[in-house]
């Protein structure tokens, strides 16, 4: 962002935000703030509960399931109770037809994660010239197939990132154990991950993307297909009905609502005198009042230089800054501004 866009405190401020290092955001956010109302009934839990409970349900179902009296290929008959017979109508039409039963907490809605892994198993050859590749875009609507489970969201891709990603923050909850339901402090993990436009399975960059979309708890581990509404070719070269095709695959992660997923915004300034280690910077704010608000933010430069802000020039948004080393009068200052995105909306229809 360049300062030939009006950029005010009023109107970047309110949206954008800077007050922590890349190696600890994790730490300084609070994840109950400016929450969206979908975030309001999404089930949470911990990385270390999910799994122990995965595992803990699936060995329980094991043990306490009857016996299976049925072989492969055996053909049965199921009866279904006050089951509409409208609804049984359109299950006609659907093959294959999948029954299955649910373990504790499969019922419940919250943020899913999938890990993605390109174009394996998947009907797109990387080597064809004449086809792009599929192209996943954020915030538009995705097929999912979750297990057993397909339906229709929005997705919002991320990369993971492999390190600094992670902190711990303590935050005040609601303990539903002790009387009259006393705040208690909680400790909550976060991890970071950086915000993502779109992503292509054929693209042979070394990102690790993952995709987040509101739905209901698979145990993990399970494998996941990503399908895109999208025309399909004929024999003849022309185009048919559009269907859905698979275009990546990945595995299941655990649901975290608590994950912080940042959009990052740099506003770049021009370096107008140097003198040793002092600099005038130009063309970063608007006006004297934007240099106050960003007075604390730590500057950095393209050459890896670091500065602070000391005071500000005038009213047209210049100030002077100084700089841990010398600064060279063609370099580059900038700041790095983030702001925490959610996926849009709940379920597609």
């Amino acid at each position: 962002i360049s300062s030939n866009s009006a950029v005010t405190t009023t109107s970047l401020t309110a949206i954008f935000s800077n007050r922590f290092s890349s190696r600890t955001s994790a730490n300084h956010w609070d994840p109950y703030q400016s929450l969206p109302d979908s975030f309001r009934h999404l089930y949470s839990q911990s990385l270390t509960d999910f799994r122990r409970n995965c595992k803990q349900g699936m060995s329980h179902y094991i043990k306490n399931s009857p016996e299976c009296a049925v072989n492969a290929g055996k053909r049965i008959t199921i009866c279904i109770e006050n089951f509409p017979v409208n609804k049984a109508a359109i299950l006609y039409d659907r093959v294959p037809l999948i029954l299955s039963g649910l373990l504790p907490e499969e019922e419940k809605m919250s943020l899913l994660h999938a890990a993605l892994t390109g174009l394996q198993h998947t009907m797109y050859d990387p080597s064809a010239q004449d086809y792009p590749g599929p192209l996943l875009e954020s915030k538009h609507s995705m097929a999912f197939q979750v297990g057993f489970r397909r339906y229709r969201a929005r997705g919002m891709l991320y990369t993971d990132l492999p390190y600094g990603s992670e902190g711990a923050l303590r935050v005040p909850s609601v303990n539903e154990n002790l009387p009259n339901q006393e705040r208690v402090m909680e400790t909550i993990q976060q991890r970071r991950a950086t915000y993502s436009k779109d992503y292509n399975p054929s693209s042979s960059e070394g990102k690790n993307y993952c995709v987040a979309h509101y739905g209901f708890i698979t145990h993990i581990p399970s494998p996941v297909f990503v399908l895109s509404h999208t025309n399909v070719l004929c024999s003849g070269g022309s185009i048919g009905s559009r269907q859905d095709i698979v275009v990546t695959a990945g595995r299941a992660l655990a649901p975290d609502p608590h994950l912080l997923i940042l959009k990052k915004r740099r506003l770049i300034g021009k370096i107008y005198k140097v003198h040793q280690k002092s600099a005038v910077i130009r063309r970063m704010f608007m006006d004297d009042q934007d240099v106050k608000y960003f007075e604390k933010i730590e500057l950095r430069t393209l050459r890896g230089v670091k500065g602070r802000i000391l005071k500000s020039i005038g009213t047209h948004g210049a100030f002077k800054a100084k700089f841990s080393d010398v600064v060279q009068q063609h370099d580059k200052v900038y700041i790095d501004l983030y702001k925490r995105v959610f996926p849009p909306s709940y379920l597609c229809e």
